[in-house]
């Protein structure tokens, strides 16, 4: 970090810490009336989560490096998508492309449809057979509906199956009880034209409730980015509903569905075989979609529980380089028991169909246009308290047979000790993998367009460049191990840090293929023909620190840091593939990234959140280092009515966080400061 940024951020930083004790004085007579949140750091620390175990937990003891967002803490930020909020977890990489597209892994290999992090909404997988990823833009849910997000940096293979490599996101919504009455949000933002959110809920009969929404926006940004002058844009319309049914004294149901349809602006590089080489598509990005889920809990007993999911989800995505099709069905069963005080098992099993049309787009096709692919798998992990409230262990897997790769286990085993009170140490050992994406398994891909008579071509004609499969690609498989430490020394103060080892084998790269030269077409070129293969490997290290603390009973701050060192080795076996393809296409990370929050109440119900960022450089883009700021201003008028203003993007003005070297990608765009004005409406029997 130059000396002008870090002066930047020394100022910001003494800022944030300083305010809140010069008003403190003023303040403290009125703070038992306006707490910043009903619960203090500790009870935080033991909400409870599910997706490290696939059972309720109280957050400290999870052997793991998880993370919770809050729905208070959401809406605190200002924040507007799911990819700004997830900026605020320790190890988790968030670069925004364009106005629709992002950039979010964790633990490095980030890039627009990262392979190795998995995401769920309440159970149901959102991640991309297509290319491996997760299209973010079809994920643009209700924010307010939200409960919390559970973040587990490292793998979860062994609960969530394959791809769940270096993370695990669960996005957990409201039930419908706690999102009774009437809610209306309306903004303005300097990238928006309009954004609209309404929502009610409602009884259905004495033992069942409802809610139902709908949401819509438009935004823009104006012509300006670092490379071609065009403009972009977003528009979105979805609604959905959610129905909890009490269906008898051990019996209960929830039902949740949803449709959306998404417009927007894609401009990407494609190749060509004609000079200059490569060409600029400036085209729409159309995607449609809905889902249904249902889900049934049973008590057997006291001691155990028997959970039933099913969810339908279908997807028309109409992506420049390839269109898209796919229907998915999903069902799975759950068993959590305890046969004795020292055991708690949970087992269970899924199946999932996933079939798919595809149409060839612009510089991408294949030769199978549709296809059908499935998997089922089972897992067991057993917690075993070998010193009650004092160590524990567990050991599980997950067993899986797909119809790519056929089986693939998962093993875990995880050690949490208590050496004393408000101290606790935890580590792991996990096996992950990643299966091949549909295009991966069958697909060919316009990689590269070499000029003739340049330095990676002497010859007179051009060569162009294809990825293709056949069908020998397997499973990319991670080794990890980490441990971390969780300390409370104070009732309201929290510190969390986690270190790990990645060791990556059978990472996707490319093997010399046939070489074939075409002298009868319209354009006399060379083919040069690379396959899909696993010729790459790849390990890393690191670790994050975050700090929770109420210093008084109006005033909090959170931050963290993370650090990442990642290598990737490829074995590119010729010279001319060496010049064109890089050996890390698919990797781009910051080694350091680094944030604190301020958050006050102040007298007559104002809250104020301040944010600063620090993403490190993107050493092998040519991307630099930027310090952003976020802030928030909310006013609760009367019960029921909040008046807010919030800014995004300070300090620096535009700035590119993300920059694709594959083709086919969405072009970079600079990244504007932005300011929003809204109001938000509550009405009736309303939880936020």
């Amino acid at each position: 970090m130059d000396s002008k940024r870090w002066s930047i951020f020394q100022a910001v930083t003494a800022l944030t810490l300083f305010v809140p004790v010069l008003i403190y004085g003023a303040r403290r007579v009125e703070a038992q009336q306006f707490d910043l949140s009903d619960l203090s750091i500790e009870e935080l620390m033991s909400i409870e989560v599910s997706s490290v175990s696939k059972k309720l937990e109280p957050m400290s003891d999870a052997a793991a490096a998880v993370y919770v967002i809050t729905s208070e803490d959401i809406r605190r930020t200002g924040y507007t998508t799911i990819p700004d909020v997830l900026r605020l977890v320790p190890g988790v990489e968030v670069a925004q492309v364009d106005l629709n597209t992002w950039a979010i892994s964790a633990r490095g290999f980030n890039s627009q449809m990262s392979s190795k992090l998995l995401v769920m909404v309440d159970g149901r997988s959102v991640y991309s057979p297509l290319f491996s990823g997760v299209f973010w833009d079809a994920q643009d849910m209700m924010l307010e509906d939200i409960e919390r997000i559970e973040v587990i940096r490292g793998p979860g293979a062994t609960m969530w199956g394959a791809n769940a490599v270096n993370g695990v996101i669960n996005i957990i919504t409201k039930s419908a009880e706690s999102t009774q009455g009437g809610l209306a949000c309306s903004q303005v933002a300097s990238s928006e034209n309009f954004g609209l959110v309404a929502r009610y809920g409602g009884q259905l009969g004495s033992n069942s409730q409802y809610r139902f929404y709908v949401k819509g926006f438009d935004r823009h940004m104006e012509a300006g980015n670092t490379g071609p002058d065009l403009p972009d844009y977003w528009s979105s319309t979805r609604g959905g509903f959610r129905v909890d049914s009490r269906i008898s004294r051990k019996v209960d149901a929830t039902f949740t569905g949803g449709l959306f349809t998404n417009r927007g602006q894609y401009s990407l590089n494609y190749i060509t075989l004609t000079p200059p080489y490569s060409g600029l598509s400036d085209s729409e990005l159309r995607s449609d979609g809905g889902d249904f889920t249902a889900k049934l809990n049973y008590a057997v007993s006291s001691k155990s529980t028997l959970s039933l999911m099913s969810y339908a989800d279908y997807l028309e995505h109409n992506h420049p380089g390839i269109a898209e099709k796919r229907f998915t069905v999903d069902v799975g069963m759950q068993h959590i028991w305890s046969p004795n005080s020292r055991h708690e098992v949970v087992a269970g099993m899924e199946y999932r169909n996933s079939s798919d049309v595809l149409t060839d787009g612009l510089g991408v096709s294949t030769p199978v246009p549709s296809m059908v692919s499935w998997l089922y798998s089972a897992f067991a992990q057993d917690e075993i308290a070998i010193l009650p409230a004092k160590l524990s262990l567990t050991l599980g897997s997950k067993f899986e047979r797909n119809f790519s790769t056929d089986w693939e286990v998962q093993p875990n085993a995880r050690v949490m000790y208590v050496p004393a009170r408000g101290h606790k140490v935890w580590c792991s050992a996990a096996k992950a993998v990643r299966t091949p994406s549909r295009m991966e398994y069958s697909g060919v891909f316009r990689l590269a367009a070499i000029p003739p008579m340049s330095v990676y071509n002497p010859t007179p004609l051009p060569i162009q460049v294809l990825g293709v499969s056949q069908g020998q690609i397997v499973s990319e498989k991670l080794t990890a191990t980490e441990v971390g430490y969780r300390v409370q020394p104070h009732r309201e103060l929290a510190l969390d840090i986690s270190g790990y080892y990645n060791d990556y084998k059978d990472i996707r790269g490319f093997e010399t293929g046939q070489t074939v030269v075409d002298m009868t077409g319209p354009i006399p070129n060379v083919t040069q023909y690379v396959n899909f293969k696993n010729t790459n490997y790849s390990h890393g290290y690191g670790g994050e620190v975050s700090i929770d603390w109420k210093p008084i009973d109006i005033w909090r701050l959170r931050g963290g840091f993370s650090v990442l060192r990642l290598e990737t080795r490829a074995a590119v076996d010729n010279i001319l593939l060496s010049g064109v393809l890089p050996p890390n296409a698919d990797t781009v990370d910051p080694e350091n990234q680094a944030w604190l929050q301020n958050s006050v109440s102040l007298p007559h119900n104002v809250d104020v959140d301040f944010i600063v960022r620090y993403v490190d450089h993107l050493r092998d883009r040519g991307v630099a280092s930027y310090i952003a700021g976020d802030a928030r201003v909310g006013w609760t008028v009367s019960q029921g009515l909040e008046i807010f203003t919030a800014a995004q993007n300070m300090f620096g003005g535009k700035h590119t966080e993300f920059q694709s070297d594959i083709m086919l990608m969405a072009l970079s765009r600079d990244i504007e400061p932005q300011f929003l004005l809204g109001a938000t409406w509550s009405f009736g029997h309303l939880t936020r």
